[in-house]
């Protein structure tokens, strides 16, 4: 129950933040857009970077971000389902994940089959992200648009 709570309060966080509900609701598209893919250590500067180009809510991109890595544990099966999809979508057969990126010697990874599996798992997550983040912005937009009419501190 730790993680419910945990995801709670993240999600709180984002009817605090102080900015239009336009630029609230896109940095949080940007943080479910990029917080699903597999892409550790570059995930965030890369979300980062397009909130910012987009002007959206940077602070709204990291909350989102952070809570696609609090639900880690889950993520391995949304893995697999965005490597199904991308195979999918690229019209390649999908096979169940293997050990073959590790040569014999265990030592020097096979390009060839990180690239196979790679791209499908990284068109997939794409692709599932740009899903994902419709309904995302929608929502959050709609939250902080009620909120604004009630007399909240969003403008704009």
């Amino acid at each position: 129950m730790k993680i419910l709570a945990r995801l709670k309060e993240e999600t709180k966080k984002i009817t605090l933040i102080e900015d239009t509900p336009h630029a609230v609701a896109l940095g949080s598209a940007m943080g479910v857009l990029f917080g699903i893919t597999p892409l550790f250590g570059i995930k965030m500067p890369l979300a980062i970077a397009l909130s910012f180009i987009a002007r959206g809510n940077v602070i709204a991109t990291l909350v989102l971000v952070g809570i696609a890595d609090i639900l880690l544990p889950v993520m391995t099966f949304v893995y697999f389902a965005e490597y199904k999809l991308g195979c999918l979508l690229l019209a390649l057969k999908a096979h169940a994940p293997s050990m073959d990126l590790i040569d014999d010697a265990g030592e020097i990874p096979h390009w060839a089959a990180i690239a196979s599996k790679g791209l499908p798992l990284l068109v997939g997550s794409l692709a599932l992200g740009a899903i994902a983040a419709i309904p995302v912005y929608a929502v959050v937009k709609a939250i902080l648009d009620r909120k604004k009419i009630k007399g909240g501190k969003h403008a704009g």
